[in-house]
Parts: C-alpha cells; structure tokens; sequence
C-alpha cells in the first residue's frame, strides 16, 4: 500500500504536483522538485542508443550522486553505492528513493506519527 507524505526541505514545505510516497517501508521522493527545493543543480546525460542508460546527476555542495532508472547500483562521488530502492519513473515524474539524498550526506528524518519527511543541507 502507498502512503502520501508530507516532506519539508529545509524546514519549508516541498510543493510538488507530484506526491512522495511510502510503500514497502521505502520512501520515494519526486526527483525534479526535490532538486529545486534543495537549490541542487540536475544533470541528464541521455544516452543516444537506449533511454534505460541515461544517467541522472544531481549536484548539492560539494557532493554529486548518478544513478540510472530502475538500477540498483549509483555513485555518490564516483564510489559505487546500492540504493534502497531503484529509481523508477511515474507519469510525469522521476521518484528516487530518499536514502539517496542520506547517501549524499543529507540530514534525513522521519516521523512516522505525522507521515512527515524532513530533508536538511545540515
């Protein structure tokens, strides 16, 4: 079951036409909107050959994290990491697991009683 979330970033309230959700015990987070809340630079790299192969970068600070959809495997400053969850696209939006953003060094929090995500630059 998907259970809709509320997520701050840096304390302010992430507008998206694009839900984050929980479902089995993995919460994915619109990829776009979470980049421009964070004020995170995003790369797409396409690959001219297969659209599965496009790389996906975001860049915050000095830490830089690629990943493709629906893989497993990414890099968070060019040394391999596993995912959570793959990467996967919906209707209109790229959902990336949050653990990416821990990964990158972000402050991650979750507060189950409110179904409320907070996301910090620390």
């Amino acid at each position: 079951m998907q259970t809709p979330i509320n997520v701050t970033i840096n304390g302010e309230l992430l507008t998206s036409s694009f839900p984050s959700i929980m479902s089995n015990s993995q919460i994915t987070i619109p990829l776009k909107d979470t980049a421009k809340a964070l004020r995170a630079e995003l790369v797409i790299t396409p690959s001219s050959s297969d659209t599965a192969k496009t790389l996906y970068t975001i860049k915050h600070n000095q830490t830089s994290a690629s990943f493709r959809i629906n893989q497993l495997q990414g890099e968070v400053n060019g040394k391999k990491v596993t995912l959570s969850s793959p990467p996967y696209i919906t209707p209109g939006a790229i959902m990336i697991p949050v653990s990416l953003l821990k990964q990158m060094g972000l402050e991650v929090t979750w507060n189950s009683k409110l179904s409320e995500l907070s996301i910090s630059s620390k």
